[in-house]
């Protein structure tokens, strides 16, 4: 299934803000700590929070996690293709 390639969280790693922001939005929260950023993305079930680092003059994704908002357990992908999948389509 080629969409599930395409969703695959670890694409995350290495891209700007800027990056990140065009394929999931905005976040629904920023956090500031020194030369870290964490991007909180909330869907339905869960929370994906992007870890960034600073190198040189800008962010860039590090780590990527996720947290169910309930009792059940979320992975990172699924989480991630959740948001994804509530998305506009983006023309191109």
């Amino acid at each position: 299934m080629p969409w599930l390639r395409a969703a695959d969280p670890k694409r995350l790693i290495g891209l700007s803000r800027e990056a990140v922001e065009s394929q999931l939005g905005p976040a629904s929260f920023v956090r500031r700590d020194g030369p870290v950023q964490i991007l909180r993305y909330t869907g339905e079930t869960c929370f994906l929070d992007v870890f960034m680092y600073r190198d040189d003059q800008d962010f860039y994704v590090h780590h990527v996690d996720a947290r169910p908002k309930g009792s059940e357990q979320v992975t990172v992908g699924a989480c991630y293709s959740a948001l994804l999948a509530t998305r506009p389509p983006q023309s191109g």
